[in-house]
C-alpha cells in the first residue's frame, strides 16, 4: 500500500486502549450533533439553504458540543485548526485555480484561449476532431472543474465547431462529459477530490502516483468510443 507506513504511524498515536464513561454530558452532546443535523436538514429543504449557511451550522455545532463535553476554548481552537489542516492544500490549490480562472475570464482571455483551441481541432482529419474535443475539455478542466461552467464556457463554441466538421451535436456533448468527468480524479484543482483526500489524509502525490495509470486507461478508452461516436454519428441529435 502506498499509504502503509502512514497509516501504521497513525494507528500507533490512536490511543484506543482507553474506556471512557459515556455520561449525562455525552448524550446532550449527541442531542445537539442530532439537533444540528435536523435543523441543517430543515434549511436545506425550506429555506433554501447551502454551503455558506451549512457550514455555519457545522461550525456552531462544533462549539457547542464541545463546550458542553468540556472541552475548553484553547482546546477546541487547536482541534479545528488540526482538522482544518488536513484540507488547507487543496483549499489554497482550489482557491490559486479559482484566481487563475477570474483573471482569465475578467480579462477577456478565457474565449480567446478556447478559440485557439477549436481553431486547432478544426484542422484535425474527420472523427478525430471529436477526439481532440475531448483532450481540450480534459485540460480545460484543470482551469474550470466545474462542470456547468465548462459547459457556458466551452460548448457555445464546440457546437457550431461540431456542426461544421461534420460530427453530431451529441459527440460533442459526450466529448465534453468524458473530459470533463475523467480528469476530475486526478486534478488538484478539484475541490471535492482535495476536500476527500484530506479528510482521508491521504497525500495527493499517493494519489496521484495511484491513478494515473487508471487515467491513461481511461483516456485512451474515452479516445477509442469517442472516435466510434463520431464515425457512427452518434445522435439523435
Amino acid at each position: 500500500s502506498l499509504v502503509y507506513e502512514q497509516m501504521q504511524e497513525e494507528m500507533a498515536e490512536d490511543n484506543t486502549d482507553k474506556i471512557y464513561e459515556f455520561e449525562t454530558r455525552h448524550k446532550i452532546v449527541l442531542l445537539v450533533v442530532a439537533a444540528g443535523f435536523a435543523y441543517m436538514i430543515y434549511g436545506v429543504m425550506k429555506m433554501g439553504w447551502y454551503i455558506v449557511e451549512l457550514s455555519t451550522v457545522f461550525i456552531s455545532i462544533g462549539i457547542v458540543a464541545g463546550l458542553i463535553g468540556g472541552v475548553t476554548p484553547s482546546k477546541l481552537a487547536s482541534a479545528f485548526v488540526a482538522g482544518a489542516k488536513d484540507v488547507t492544500f487543496g483549499a489554497l490549490v482550489v482557491g490559486i485555480a479559482r484566481a487563475i480562472l477570474l483573471v482569465m475570464t475578467q480579462g477577456q482571455i478565457i474565449d480567446t484561449v478556447i478559440s485557439y483551441l477549436a481553431n486547432i481541432l478544426i484542422k484535425l482529419p474527420g472523427s478525430a476532431t471529436a477526439v481532440g474535443m475531448f483532450w481540450v475539455h480534459s485540460i480545460i478542466n484543470f482551469f474550470i472543474p466545474s462542470g456547468s461552467g465548462q459547459a457556458s464556457a466551452t460548448m457555445p463554441i464546440m457546437t457550431p465547431l461540431a456542426d461544421i466538421v461534420g460530427i453530431t451535436r451529441q459527440t460533442a456533448v459526450l466529448a465534453f462529459q468524458y473530459g470533463d468527468g475523467f480528469s476530475n480524479q486526478i486534478i488538484p484543482t478539484s475541490a471535492a477530490l482535495m476536500g476527500v483526500l484530506g479528510m482521508g489524509k491521504i497525500p495527493y502525490e499517493a494519489w496521484f502516483k495511484y491513478n494515473w495509470r487508471l487515467m491513461v486507461y481511461w483516456t485512451i478508452a474515452g479516445s477509442i468510443l469517442v472516435f466510434i461516436a463520431a464515425l457512427i454519428k452518434y445522435g439523435p441529435f
